[in-house]
Formats: C-alpha cells, sequence, structure tokens
C-alpha cells in the first residue's frame, strides 16, 4: 500500500504567499491546509493533525509566537513539529522559548524550505 501523503498546514494571512507556498509544497508531494486567521490554527490542529506547521510570526490578531506557545500547552498539538516564518531574525529566541521547532526567515530559497519541511516530516516517518 502507498504511503499516504504527509500534511504540512501553512499559516500565513498573507494569501499570495500562502498560495506560492500551497503550490510548491503540493508539487513536492505534500498535502496542504491552509490557515489565515491565528485563532483558527489550534482548532483545525486537532481536527487535521498535520505533520507539520509552518507558521507565520505576523498573523492577524495573534503572533506565531503567541500561536506556537498555545499549540504547545495542548496535549493534541503538542507533539506537532513547528517551523516559525519571518523576516525578523531578532524573534528566534522568543520562537524557541515558545516551543517552535525550527526558524526560516523571510526571504527564504525553495531548497532551505523543502528541506526544512522534509526534516521534520521525515523524522516523524
Amino acid at each position: 500500500m502507498k504511503n499516504p501523503k504527509k500534511t504540512v498546514m501553512v499559516v500565513e494571512d498573507d494569501r499570495d504567499i500562502s498560495e506560492v507556498l500551497k503550490i510548491l509544497l503540493e508539487e513536492n508531494n505534500f498535502k496542504v491546509e491552509t490557515v489565515f486567521d491565528g485563532h483558527d490554527v489550534e482548532k483545525i490542529s486537532v481536527s487535521k493533525k498535520p505533520d507539520l506547521i509552518l507558521l507565520d510570526l505576523w498573523m492577524q490578531g495573534m503572533n506565531g509566537i503567541e500561536i506556537a506557545a498555545r499549540l504547545r500547552k495542548n496535549s493534541k498539538t503538542e507533539k506537532i513539529p513547528i517551523v516559525l516564518v519571518s523576516a525578523s531574525s531578532d524573534v528566534q529566541k522568543k520562537a524557541t522559548e515558545a516551543g517552535v521547532n525550527d526558524f526560516l526567515a523571510k526571504p527564504f530559497e525553495i531548497e532551505e524550505l523543502l528541506e526544512k519541511v522534509n526534516k521534520y516530516i521525515l523524522k516523524k516517518a
């Protein structure tokens, strides 16, 4: 039986960036769930059970560090790997303290993105 596609949740309120990431990941054989509102991430993560969350730092209503901290406190989402994506490299320490697994600085190379996604998805396999 063929292995099911691994799911990456893209949490990004910029719909253009979200669409580019979705296309790129789908071309690399991942299933993609997109979330545009930080308040929905926890609920959708519990129901969809993604294998990895790509989380933008600057979201409307709730920033990525707050979202990551909430996910880590929920027993149903605490083990999902999170890669924080941001143009602000100075938040890396706070992101690590909130339980983020890795950090991807914008702008990033496609290979760098795929390397980080595969690192955490393959670790779970």
